[in-house]
C-alpha cells in the first residue's frame, strides 16, 4: 500500500491509530497488517505535523474524529434547513444535528483534528476539521437569494423503490445499449441506462441524451441568463 489507495476519512485515522500500535509493538496487530505496515509509511501529506493526520490518534481522538465525520456528513445532508429559503422570508427550521455541541464536540476538538477525515474539494487546503466544517457552512452562500423553488423527495418512503436504484450487473455494459434503444416513439430515460446509475448526475446524462434522440437539433441546455445549480 504506498498510498491510501481510496482510503478516505475516518478510515484512515484508524489505519493510522494501527500504525501507531505497530510502532509501540509490533505484536499489537495482527501477522497480516504487520507485514503490510513493514513496507509502508503514512503518505507524505500526513507525516507528523501539528494539527495533522499523521499524529497517532488515541482511542479518545478517535471517537472524536468519527464525531466530527458525523458532523460534516449532518452538514451535507441537512444545511438546507438552516438555509433562508423561503422567499416569504420565514426563519429556517434548522437542525439539531448541525451543531457540533449536538456531537459533543467544541471547536477546539475540531481544530485539533486534521482535515483529511473527510474526502471533499472543500477540504483540500484546510488547516484542520474546524476549517472544514466551517467551509461545509458556508458553501454557495451566494446562492441562497437566487432559489427559485425547492422540492423533496423521499425515495425511501416511495412504496415501489424503497431508496433502492439498479443497474447493469458486472459485465452487463452492453445493456446500456439496449435499454437506450426506441421502441417506437417510446424513448427511455433514467439513471439505469447510464454508467453512473443511482447518481442524479446518470438521471440528467440520460435524460439529455433521450431528448437528442427525440430531437437531433433539440439543445436542452440551460435558458440565458439562468443559473442553474445541482445539489445532490
Amino acid at each position: 500500500m504506498t498510498n491510501w489507495q481510496g482510503i478516505t476519512g475516518v478510515n484512515r485515522a484508524y489505519v493510522l491509530e494501527l500504525y501507531d500500535r505497530y510502532l509501540k509493538d509490533p505484536n499489537a496487530v495482527d501477522a497480516e497488517t504487520r507485514a503490510l505496515f513493514a513496507t509502508w509509511t503514512p503518505p507524505a501529506e500526513v507525516e507528523p505535523a501539528a494539527g495533522t493526520a499523521g499524529q497517532a490518534l488515541g482511542d479518545e481522538a478517535l471517537r472524536k474524529a468519527v464525531l466530527a465525520v458525523n458532523l460534516a456528513q449532518s452538514i451535507r445532508k441537512y444545511g438546507h434547513l438552516a438555509a433562508k429559503l423561503d422567499p416569504l422570508d420565514s426563519p429556517p427550521i434548522g437542525d439539531p444535528s448541525l451543531h457540533a455541541a449536538t456531537h459533543g464536540l467544541t471547536d477546539d476538538d475540531l481544530r485539533a483534528l486534521p482535515p483529511t477525515l473527510i474526502s471533499s474539494p472543500l477540504a483540500e487546503g484546510a488547516a484542520n476539521m474546524l476549517d472544514v466544517v466551517d467551509r461545509f457552512r458556508k458553501d454557495m452562500p451566494d446562492l441562497f437569494d437566487e432559489v427559485v423553488t425547492v422540492q423533496e423527495f423521499a425515495w425511501s418512503e416511495q412504496p415501489w423503490i424503497r431508496g433502492s436504484f439498479g443497474g447493469p450487473p458486472v459485465g452487463g455494459a452492453w445493456m446500456i445499449a439496449e435499454w437506450t434503444k426506441p421502441e417506437g416513439r417510446i424513448h427511455f430515460a433514467g439513471d439505469f441506462t447510464t454508467m453512473k446509475s443511482g447518481w442524479v448526475e446518470g438521471a440528467i446524462e440520460s435524460g439529455l441524451r433521450a431528448a437528442r434522440q427525440i430531437d437531433p437539433e433539440a439543445k436542452p441546455e440551460a435558458e440565458p441568463g439562468l443559473r442553474q445549480e445541482i445539489t445532490g
